[in-house]
């Protein structure tokens, strides 16, 4: 190890100054942090490989993260503070070709045409080929000379083809390089789902979305910029079949910044009178919106304090038509700790809530108006465990090495079990009594099979596809038919 030197910056407001210590940093010969303590004293520690990789950080509460490296300096193994241990196989050209969680399940990527997740190098400029996941279900891309996409494949075999325009045509909106088509395979026919059109500078000009499969139903987006193509000034949307329109206008000020964003359109369902609703922006020196105005007049403010923290919530309600005249709210107030994080909040009767946060940051008690006292406690990687109550009532959470949420057990030692799927999908619920309700879904995650407590028990009836609801999905993964218990059938 070589031997560090110290070094501090010392900020206050904000501000680097050398009066008042907020956070402080070391350094090694090397020039790579050491370790750091912020304003309470809460240092993290990091350790180093000869080749400056990060190898061990140590937390504030002793948690330890531990990386491994290849040859060619590419992660292989990340050891959790859970114990959770995550591996990686990486190609010769140091891409990541496959990842393992920390319960065994197998993720693997291909960088080459041919969709090898082998460790050959890629052919295909680093682009991601292939996608399979731990089921063996795949996500294929195709890309052309340029990198963009022009297929995929979805998990489910569907799949979406997009153009572009090879030459450019400023009348007609074509602009070479930039997206033309959108289309699906639906059944062995190519149907265009979108069509888009371009400015000379790059900028939309018209999004056409076609709404059917025969393309007469269509919705049309059209987008108007400024003279120098920087700031959307209006959007304007309509659709065969009917004469309504809707509109976006945008106002800026000469740095850029949105004043103004106007929707106009019909009154009601049933009332087509046009109206125009405008919502108003104001800004401090910073660019951060300190005060909205929505359309019926009522004000929100924003205060901050030095460091950009939200210090003040106000609310100004109109009380008559008289433009100056308000009724003003004091909404909340916020108090922060030395490490900027909230330590109490006065609400607008002037009840004080209280926050306390362990070495990590984690909140750790609550303290309400009254004085009641609700306690966390957080895992070695920073997930809530227990919540114990004003009255001292427990409820545990447990987790698996995945980060899944596996077991919750109340005050009264009733626990509810989850279980999961190879990607992280809930796939059944267990309550205290035994009652189970499962899950099941397709290759694309779409929700397709649940079977209810009663049904799974044999009390209640299941649908001719041995569920409670069954559910199917079109090409674009949109709900198309839902089959429910008794085999009543909805189509979307």
């Amino acid at each position: 190890m070589d031997f560090f030197v110290p070094e501090r910056y010392i900020y206050r407001n904000g501000e680097l100054s050398f009066r008042s210590p907020q956070c402080c940093f070391r350094y090694y010969r090397n020039n790579k942090a050491f370790d750091y303590v912020d304003a309470l004293g809460n240092t993290e520690t990091l350790d180093y490989d000869l080749y400056r990789r990060r190898t061990r950080v140590t937390d504030p509460r002793g948690g330890v993260r531990e990386y491994s490296y290849d040859v060619n300096g590419a992660l292989t193994k990340l050891l959790e503070p859970d114990g959770a241990i995550l591996s990686f196989e990486n190609t010769i050209d140091g891409l990541r070709r496959s990842k393992t969680d920390g319960i065994g399940y197998t993720t693997r990527y291909s960088y080459r045409f041919d969709r090898n997740p082998g460790d050959l190098p890629s052919d295909a400029k680093g682009q991601v080929t292939l996608e399979q996941d731990p089921f063996g279900h795949t996500l294929e891309v195709d890309y052309d000379p340029y990198n963009q996409p022009t297929r995929i494949r979805d998990k489910n075999g569907n799949q979406q083809y997009i153009t572009y325009y090879t030459i450019s045509d400023y009348v007609t909106g074509a602009l070479a390089g930039k997206r033309q088509h959108i289309q699906v395979d639906l059944g062995g026919t190519l149907v265009t789902l979108e069509t888009w059109t371009w400015n000379a500078n790059g900028t939309p000009r018209r999004r056409i979305q076609t709404l059917d499969t025969t393309g007469t139903r269509k919705r049309f987006t059209d987008y108007t910029f400024d003279a120098g193509g920087l700031n959307l000034i209006g959007i304007r949307i309509s659709a065969t079949g009917t004469s309504d329109i809707i509109t976006v206008d945008y106002t800026y000020d000469a740095l850029g910044r949105k004043l103004t964003e106007t929707t106009t359109r019909r009154a009601s369902a049933t009332d087509a009178t046009q109206v125009d609703l405008t919502t108003h922006y104001q800004y401090d020196a910073l660019d951060r919106i300190i005060k909205t105005t929505d359309p019926l007049g009522t004000i929100t403010e924003t205060v901050y304090d030095q460091n950009g923290k939200v210090r003040q919530e106000k609310i100004y309600y109109k009380v008559s038509d008289d433009p100056v005249t308000y009724d003003t709210r004091i909404i909340a107030t916020h108090a922060y700790d030395g490490a900027d994080r909230r330590t109490d909040t006065t609400d607008m009767d002037g009840n004080v809530t209280r926050f306390r946060y362990d070495e990590m940051g984690n909140l750790i008690q609550t303290i309400d108006a009254n004085g009641h006292v609700t306690r966390y406690e957080f895992d070695a990687m920073g997930r809530r465990v227990a919540t114990i109550d004003a009255n001292g009532h427990r409820t545990d959470t447990e987790y698996d090495l995945a980060g899944n949420m596996v077991r919750i057990t109340d005050a009264n030692d009733s626990a509810t079990s989850f279980a999961y799927d190879a990607l992280g999908r809930k796939t059944s619920t267990t309550t205290a009594l035994g009652n189970q309700t499962l899950t099941g879904y397709d290759p694309n995650g779409n929700v397709t099979h649940i079977t209810d407590a009663n049904a799974v028990a044999g009390s209640q009836p299941k649908n001719n596809q041995g569920v409670s609801i069954f559910r199917e999905y079109d090409e674009m993964n949109r709900l198309v038919r839902e089959i429910d218990a008794q085999n009543g059938e909805t189509r979307y």
